[in-house]
C-alpha cells in the first residue's frame, strides 16, 4: 500500500463521518433536538403482518442517530480499504470474479427486485380491487 493509499483510507471515511456529523448538526439547529429511534415500524397496516411478525418492533433502548457517524466511518473504513486491497491484488480472476459478483448482484437486486416487486404488488393490488369491486357488484 503505497502512501496516496494510506491517506485514502483514512481520508475518505473521515470525510463521510463529517457529512453525516454536519447534516445531524443541522437537524439539531433547526428543531433543537438529535433524532432517536425508540421503535421500528414493520407493517403499516395491521392487516399486512406475516410470519407472526409484530406490526411494530419496539427496541429494548432508545438508538441515537448520532451513532450513524461512528456506523458510517466504520463502514465506509471497510469499503475503502476493500477496494484497496482489490486494487493491489495481482490475481486478474480474482478481480474479475469480485467485478462480476458486484455487477450482477446490483443489477439484480436493484433491477430484478424492484420489477418483481412491483409485478406482484399491482398484481396483488389488482386482484384485491376486482375482487373488492365484484362484492361492490353482487351486493
Amino acid at each position: 500500500m503505497n502512501e496516496n493509499q494510506k491517506n485514502q483510507l483514512w481520508r475518505i471515511p473521515v470525510f463521510v463521518s463529517g457529512i453525516i456529523a454536519i447534516v445531524y448538526l443541522a437537524i439539531y439547529l433547526f428543531t433543537g433536538n438529535i433524532p432517536e429511534v425508540k421503535e421500528l415500524i414493520l407493517f403499516k397496516d395491521p392487516k399486512d403482518c406475516i410470519w407472526g411478525l409484530p406490526q411494530i418492533l419496539i427496541l429494548p433502548f432508545a438508538y441515537s442517530r448520532l451513532w450513524d457517524i461512528l456506523f458510517g466511518f466504520i463502514l465506509s473504513f471497510l469499503f475503502v480499504y476493500l477496494i484497496i486491497k482489490i486494487k493491489n491484488m495481482d490475481n486478474k480472476e480474482l478481480k474479475e470474479g469480485l467485478v462480476f459478483g458486484l455487477v450482477f448482484g446490483l443489477v439484480f437486486g436493484l433491477g430484478f427486485g424492484p420489477v418483481v416487486g412491483l409485478g406482484f404488488g399491482l398484481a396483488y393490488g389488482l386482484g384485491a380491487l376486482k375482487s373488492s369491486l365484484k362484492r361492490k357488484i353482487l351486493n
